[in-house]
């Protein structure tokens, strides 16, 4: 089942449609952009401890090489970054870390990886640069706060981040490059790695936290749970349609719900803010699933796969039979090998172990 998150699919099947939400995505691509556009021509930072800038600061990045050459140094030195903070990937299996970007209460596993991209072509627009995506949150309420580390929302458990290291790194090149040709152009006021991380960094992950915010607001009205509550809030006004949004949102359960549509075809009829549908956006990364990751790209889509499986109700179970044997497979290799009582607290190890235990029996 995990396949559903690995391969967008190329097909034209029939798509719901729904009228209400182009207006709400045009809405929150404008205001997303509008909060990017603030924090980049505003001077903010974050604290000096944080992850993001401990990583930059603590690789010795050859900021004055060429970028092809620069490139070949940090390709190198990225995976023993990666170990150094216990950063999960395909060759080490990390571990969890406290709240470190959606604050206390919150348990973390931050991906390593490497993607393709031509260098040069970022490196001109590195300011449009996402290096770091969140893959999961437990956040519900669309206030569009930056993932700072601070609590700025009531909403607790586990959170999956992925950061393209070498990505990251070109990127700090761009800003260094900016803040040296500013320097030579007699700036008084120079910019630093913790300026980088709030101006350029942070603001940019808020892409794809909306869409998470998008799902778990699904999956709240699907089980008739509370939504998290904002404890912050930005210094300027953004717009809130959440009611709109919620209206849509139960459509989109009305048309869900004990439906025989394939998994794959729910996904895409689940809209998105700045995808095709959610099957898109909630595509993860390119990391082999080797035993030291597979644990945790498991559990970045273990409450996705279950809500699937939930609201298709009996009749999805039936038609996506090969589906649900695949993810029989995963599950009984993932209780073989005890990972997750490894690395998880006691009391979601249960909860996890029980859900298991129900798939297992269909």
């Amino acid at each position: 089942m995990y396949k559903l998150f690995t391969e967008v699919y190329e097909g034209n099947p029939a798509l719901l449609h729904f009228p209400a939400f182009d207006y709400i995505k045009r809405t929150y691509q404008r205001e997303v952009e509008k909060v990017i556009d603030y924090f980049q021509t505003r001077v903010y930072a974050v604290k000096s401890n944080h992850i993001l800038c401990r990583v930059l600061t603590s690789t010795s990045l050859p900021l004055s090489y060429e970028v092809d050459r620069f490139m070949e140094v940090v390709y190198a030195r990225s995976p023993y970054v990666a170990k150094y903070f216990n950063f999960t990937s395909d060759i080490q299996y990390g571990k969890f870390h406290d709240g470190l970007f959606y604050g206390d209460g919150n348990l973390e596993l931050i991906l390593s990886t490497e993607n393709y991209f031509n260098p040069y072509d970022e490196f001109a627009n590195w300011k449009d640069i996402e290096a770091v995506k969140v893959l999961t949150h437990n956040v519900s309420h669309i206030n569009l706060m930056l993932p700072n580390g601070n609590k700025n929302d009531s909403g607790e458990g586990i959170v999956s981040i992925v950061i393209d290291l070498p990505l990251l790194f070109l990127q700090f090149k761009g800003f260094m490059n900016q803040q040296h040709m500013r320097y030579q152009n007699g700036s008084a006021s120079i910019l630093g790695v913790t300026h980088f991380v709030s101006m350029y960094v942070l603001p940019k992950m808020l892409k794809s936290h909306l869409e998470c915010v998008i799902l778990n607001r699904l999956m709240n009205l699907f089980y008739g749970a509370p939504m998290s509550e904002p404890l912050k809030k930005l210094p300027f006004l953004v717009v809130d349609y959440h009611n709109k949004l919620d209206d849509v949102l139960y459509e989109v359960i009305r048309h869900l719900r004990d439906n025989q549509m394939w998994y794959v075809k729910s996904l895409m009829n689940i809209p998105s803010i700045f995808n095709q549908n959610m099957q898109v956006s909630m595509q993860m990364p390119d990391i082999s699933r080797t035993r030291q990751a597979w644990w945790a790209l498991f559990l970045s889509r273990w409450k996705l796969i279950n809500f699937l499986i939930d609201i298709g109700g009996l009749e999805g179970i039936k038609n996506n039979g090969s589906t649900i044997n695949r993810l029989k497979v995963d599950i009984k290799e993932m209780g073989r090998t005890r990972i997750i009582k490894t690395f998880l607290p006691e009391d979601m190890v249960y909860d996890i172990q029980e859900r298991m235990e129900m798939i297992l029996a269909l």
